[in-house]
């Protein structure tokens, strides 16, 4: 969607590990939207990742029977994924 990750605007569970996501992005040199993400957005994207506090970043490298991008994870879902960990395992403090 736009060569940038797209949060969901509304979240009935505003999460860590969203908030840390957002922060990494930043980290990144990325910058992410925040809009409504349909199904058909899913399907068409280069790359989806899912986030929750216990998983972290999860690639997603199907829906449905729609393999996303070249069916592996995308180079900004393993670096965000890896900054993820990087902050795990206690390297660095999170701001």
């Amino acid at each position: 969607m736009g060569g940038k990750p797209i949060l969901p605007v509304s979240v009935n569970f505003e999460n860590m590990t969203r908030r840390t996501v957002i922060k990494l992005c930043a980290e990144a040199n990325v910058r992410p939207g925040f809009g409504r993400i349909k199904f058909y957005d899913l399907r068409t994207s280069d790359e989806v990742y899912l986030t929750s506090t216990a998983g972290g970043i999860m690639p997603v490298t199907k829906v449905d029977d729609k393999v996303i991008g070249n069916g592996l994870p995308g180079p900004l879902t393993l670096r965000l994924k890896d900054l993820y960990s990087y902050l795990g395992y206690g390297n660095r403090e999170e701001s």
